[in-house]
């Protein structure tokens, strides 16, 4: 039996909480645009984002002794040039210690295959973005590795001040 568990949130106060302070802590203190830190977080918009997909959308944790490890928020969006509807990520994180995992389920695998069974369900594809500089070339393996093919990128000038 797997030592991680695989969880729905709900959109409740708790649970909010729960994934903000999870993506506050952990998503927020890797994610870079240049390899220096991220971007400040603006908790007005924060919030509001993760009640969106909790309410709109659909969020998995992946959950060892309780404690969210990793998580994985969806929703249905669209392209800006079409009414074309998909699935795609709000955020897909899991910390660190946990992506390596040999002797169980990967818990990347666990949210991935989770998600891709939502579109599924919603008879829709499914998009995923990588959005950090630090763990682009994993990021983008797991993927390939899951069927996904690339689409294009994501190309970051930063302001030089």
């Amino acid at each position: 039996m797997s030592k991680f568990t695989l969880n729905k949130l709900s959109f409740n106060e708790q649970d909010g909480k729960d994934i903000a302070d999870f993506l506050a802590r952990y998503f927020h203190a890797e994610h870079s645009l240049d390899g220096g830190k991220s971007p400040k977080i603006h908790w007005g918009k924060t919030s509001w984002q993760i009640n969106n997909v909790l309410l709109k959308g659909i969020v998995y944790v992946v959950r060892k002794n309780e404690n969210i490890i990793g998580t994985l928020g969806l929703k249905e969006c669209s392209h800006w040039w079409s009414d074309d509807a998909f699935i795609g990520d709000t955020w897909f994180f899991v910390r660190p210690e946990f992506r390596n995992v040999k002797d169980d389920v990967k818990p990347s695998n666990m949210l991935l295959e989770a998600g891709m069974k939502y579109a599924e369900e919603q008879n829709l594809p499914l998009i995923m973005g990588i959005y950090n500089v630090g763990s682009l070339d994993k990021a983008e393996k797991l993927l390939l590795n899951k069927g996904f093919h690339q689409i294009g990128g994501t190309y970051y000038n930063g302001i030089n001040r």
